[in-house]
């Protein structure tokens, strides 16, 4: 025996019960860690902890690996009996409202988009890249209403019931055609528009405001002091919404959130290079503070992705 083991032996008789040595640093008296935090949990929130339990069981009974992340996976799977209700709902359930904003706030219309030019899609994808250098250039108005409209402006209306209407087709693709991101624009540096905070209402093809006012210090903090974002023109945000799907496609409208996120960015990063507009899409920010600047409650909608646009400075470092 070497001395290391003597020095385990001495703090640890091999008579002690395996349970007693996994309990030594444990603060309850019984070894529990969890249950007294449950008991603090109000009985909403103690359902919300069954589900993982019972997902936590489910996975051990047939062998497979326990994470957090492997728990939260299983909820965005789709069996049978869930199946069947997200087909009822489709068919049966009216949705919920969705909300455009508010009409008694200050509305600016936007321009009418200008004719986008021609370019075939091979050539707009090889330009396509992320420019994080700017000119101190403003950006225009009729600038921000190309984007607008090439991403998320109303195409057409349809019904999902006889008394549920969705109040645009838009251009990108997205799940259920139901558009889980809601588009915001913060103007930094925007020919005829004040800075502060603007909601896109698709269905006036205008901007809502949100909050008046200097932003860009906020936002250098909140991206974790990049100082290129802090020199861009404007910022699209996309705040994702679940109200707007969750309704037909439950568990895995958080899944639908996040995908649609990606496609707008996408669409809307390729509508920026087509008219010789420098973006970037960023991941990289605090998020209850980014929540709490958008005025939403990073609950039911959160933020999933910020996009910087300006004029880009020629020979910029890119990625």
């Amino acid at each position: 025996m070497n001395n290391s083991e003597q020095t385990i032996d001495q703090e640890m008789p091999a008579s002690a019960p395996a349970a007693e040595q996994s309990n030594q640093s444990c603060p309850f008296p019984n070894g529990d860690t969890v249950t007294p935090l449950l008991e603090q949990l109000d009985a909403a929130n103690k359902a919300a902890i069954e589900v993982y339990i019972k997902r936590a069981l489910a996975r051990q009974e047939e062998g497979l690996p326990i994470s957090p992340l492997a728990l939260a996976h299983d909820g965005l799977k789709l069996d049978v009996d869930v199946g069947k209700q997200v087909m009822n709902n489709i068919l049966f359930s009216d949705r919920p409202a969705i909300n455009q904003g508010d009409d008694n706030n200050t509305l600016i219309t936007l321009p009418e988009p200008s004719e986008q030019p021609t370019e075939k899609f091979e050539q707009l994808m090889r330009r396509r890249t992320s420019v994080r250098d700017y000119t101190d250039e403003a950006v225009s108005l009729a600038e921000i209403s190309s984007l607008c409209a090439s991403t998320v402006s109303a195409r057409d209306r349809f019904k999902t019931t006889s008394s549920q209407v969705i109040p645009h087709a838009p251009l990108a693709p997205t799940g259920g055609g139901l558009l889980s991101i809601q588009l915001y624009y913060i103007s930094l540096n925007t020919e005829s528009l004040s800075r502060g905070i603007y909601k896109y209402r698709a269905d006036k093809h205008a901007l809502e405001l949100v909050s008046e006012g200097e932003v860009r210090g906020r936002i250098f903090e909140i991206t974790s002091f990049q100082d290129w974002i802090a020199r861009c023109a404007g910022i699209f945000v996309l705040v994702s919404d679940l109200d707007r799907v969750q309704w037909k496609y439950e568990d895995r409208a958080y899944r639908l959130t996040h995908m649609d996120a990606g496609v707008l960015g996408q669409s809307l990063h390729l509508a920026a290079t087509s008219i010789d507009l420098g973006s970037c899409m960023v991941f990289g920010f605090l998020d209850d503070e980014m929540n709490q600047l958008m005025s939403i409650d990073g609950d039911r909608q959160f933020v999933s992705l910020i996009m910087p646009i300006g004029k880009p400075i020629p020979d910029y470092s890119s990625l």
